[in-house]
């Protein structure tokens, strides 16, 4: 019970050390898939709502008189052509982190329940590839994770 318990909070915040935990530590892959995704998604629904919540309070409270053209709203962007919200989504469970995913995801786009439906779409994805890659195709990524 206590190794699940981690693991949904490991998941809320970083993906990745949910998934290896889970894998290292826990026989049962069924209970383990559910668990990791249930933190996972929890974790996207706190952060995507609640990041707006900070963001919007940050930017009443302490908003610039004059808003500047600088090299980061350039690479916003760029980024935003080139890949936009598919790429933060796909890329925040594995590389960056559920919160910085889900926030960047709200300040460059303002539409939450879209923000929220890629990101849970995408850790769907990336848990039917680790588990069903160790359940059906015999990948032993617990010798990676150990």
């Amino acid at each position: 019970m206590y190794n699940y318990i981690i693991i949904f909070l490991l998941s809320t915040v970083k993906y990745v050390l949910g998934v290896g935990y889970s894998i290292a530590l826990v026989d049962n892959i069924i209970a383990s898939f559910t668990v990791t995704i249930l933190g996972s998604i929890t974790g996207v629904y706190i952060f995507t709502f609640g990041g707006y919540r900070i963001l919007t309070f940050l930017r009443h409270n302490y908003s610039l008189k004059k808003r500047v053209f600088t090299r980061t709203n350039r690479l916003i962007i760029n980024f935003k052509k080139k890949g936009g919200l598919p790429l933060i989504a796909l890329l925040t469970p594995i590389v960056l982190s559920i919160p910085i995913g889900c926030i960047a995801a709200v300040i460059i786009y303002g539409s939450r329940k879209k923000v929220v439906i890629y990101m849970i779409a995408s850790v769907l994805a990336w848990s039917i590839m680790l588990f069903g890659g160790k359940q059906f195709f015999g990948l032993n990524l617990d010798a990676i994770v150990k």
